[in-house]
């Protein structure tokens, strides 16, 4: 496995990872949570967006630069 494709597969997983804690903290935020949670959810989410964001932006670049 090329080391670009090891960076693709690790940004995916942080990716999911971030939803998966906004997940959670929504989660925790419905139940009577503190507004805390509530943030945490919005900043997992954010963070998630921007890696997305992120992983698109490698990618065009690697085929710009002819990186396979």
């Amino acid at each position: 496995m090329s080391l670009k494709n090891v960076h693709l597969v690790f940004i995916v997983m942080a990716t999911l990872l971030a939803l998966l804690c906004a997940v959670l903290a929504f989660g925790r935020f419905r139940t009577g949570g503190s507004p805390l949670m509530g943030a945490a959810s919005l900043c997992g989410v954010l963070a998630a967006g921007a890696l997305a964001r992120y992983e698109a932006r490698f990618v065009r670049r690697c085929r710009a630069e002819g990186i396979r």
